[in-house]
């Protein structure tokens, strides 16, 4: 859990530097502030002076939040199976760790994506090779899925993490 905590900090702290609203000097100055008397990065770095309230919550507001189920990605649902399934083929990708990763979704919407390509027998569940924890849950192609992918990679070719909307990536590039 530490490590996450760490990551999202670390994530917050490049975007801010990225968009020019901080420097690296501010993160670093804001991260021994933040191991001395804790809270959120955000926090230590309005605590500094390095950023105001104001200026760092309109820049939260514009981080895209994280996708709640698949309709709210605004991707059909078999198409959005057809993008991991195409990832899981091109990159021979075995473990549910992996998929999340390749795709850049959470673990509860590759999950559903697994469970619709199970029920439409296109994967099959391997089990778990190294650990008890379902993220590290093995799955392959059955013959049907093997196929279904190649078909799919047929009409549409983009293999990649899951794209943003419109919105958001306009959003996103006008920083």
């Amino acid at each position: 859990m530490r490590e996450d905590v760490i990551a999202t900090r670390l994530r917050l702290g490049d975007l801010l530097v990225r968009a020019k609203l901080v420097t690296e000097q501010d993160i670093a100055k804001a991260l021994e502030r933040l191991a001395v008397q804790g809270g959120r990065l955000g926090d230590n770095l309005v605590g500094i002076g390095a950023i105001t309230q104001e200026r760092l919550n309109a820049f939260l507001h514009r981080i895209p939040t994280e996708p709640t189920d698949t309709k709210t990605i605004g991707i059909d649902d078999v198409d959005l199976m057809a993008m991991l399934l195409k990832l899981i083929y091109r990159d021979r990708l075995e473990t549910t760790r992996q998929f999340i990763d390749a795709i850049k979704l959470p673990y509860h919407i590759v999950y559903e994506l697994i469970r619709m390509a199970i029920e439409r027998q296109l994967l099959q569940n391997l089990g778990s090779r190294y650990a008890d924890n379902p993220i590290d849950l093995s799955y392959s192609f059955t013959e049907t899925g093997r196929q279904w992918t190649l078909d799919s990679l047929s009409r549409l070719r983009y293999t990649g993490p899951a794209p943003v909307t419109l919105e958001e990536f306009c959003d996103q590039v006008s920083l």
